[in-house]
């Protein structure tokens, strides 16, 4: 029974010395990782910089994922690890996200879309688009689509708020004559009747595509296909 016990107690206390040893890794990753992101994406609003370290099981190595706009987060968070003696594998999605594939392009599909932090409604707001307004596709996360705005502006809008396009699509549709609404507020109708089933609300400064012209009415078409 001694035998056992003494075993048990060395097992012990090897476990707790691995584990402590790795708390203090993932600390020092954490330490380089928050000095990276000062000088890579200090603004949340402009660029993308969420990384986790894990413990690869079975191995002294450690692993880092999330999604970064900047292509030079993976390897500097390597170098600096390797500079502290820990093996780092860069697993880090570089946005847009290669899932996507030509699928980056995008065009504001509703009157006014609030833009969030998060991929979520209880998120902050962190600006708004109008119709029409041309996006850029960085990733989609469970119904969520995080874009950039003309503006620089990155973060996350309802899919359904965005249509979705690939290259040649958003080319045709850069191409196409536009209307650009001049009235506080309008309502696209189904037809040219005051009385036409509403198709959707319109504000000041929307812009959709022309497609005919006839008294008192423009033939326009919405972003998403209505």
């Amino acid at each position: 029974m001694k035998k056992v016990h003494y075993f048990l107690t060395v097992m012990v206390v090897f476990a707790l010395f691995t584990g402590c040893g790795d708390g203090k890794n993932l600390n020092k990753l954490s330490d380089i990782s928050g000095n990276i992101k000062k000088g890579l994406a200090p603004d949340r609003r402009e660029k993308v910089y969420e990384v986790n370290f894990e413990k690869q099981k079975g191995s002294k190595s450690y692993i880092v994922r999330g999604s970064t706009t900047e292509e030079s987060a993976g390897p500097a968070l390597v170098a600096a690890a390797a500079s502290v003696g820990i093996t780092l594998e860069d697993s880090l999605t570089l946005l847009p996200a290669p899932a996507l594939e030509d699928n980056v392009y995008g065009v504001t599909a509703q009157s006014v879309i609030n833009l969030r932090y998060g991929p979520g409604y209880g998120f902050e707001s962190a600006t708004q688009t109008l119709m029409g307004t041309p996006l850029q596709i960085l990733e989609k996360r469970s119904g969520w689509t995080r874009v950039r705005t003309p503006e620089g502006y990155i973060a996350w809008v309802s899919s359904p708020s965005v249509k979705e396009m690939n290259k040649e699509a958003f080319d045709m549709w850069a191409a196409a004559e536009k209307v650009l609404i001049n009235k506080h507020y309008t309502l696209f109708r189904a037809a040219p009747q005051p009385g036409a089933p509403v198709v959707s609300d319109g504000v000041w400064g929307n812009v959709v595509e022309l497609k005919g012209v006839m008294p008192s009415y423009y033939k326009v078409l919405l972003p998403n296909g209505k």
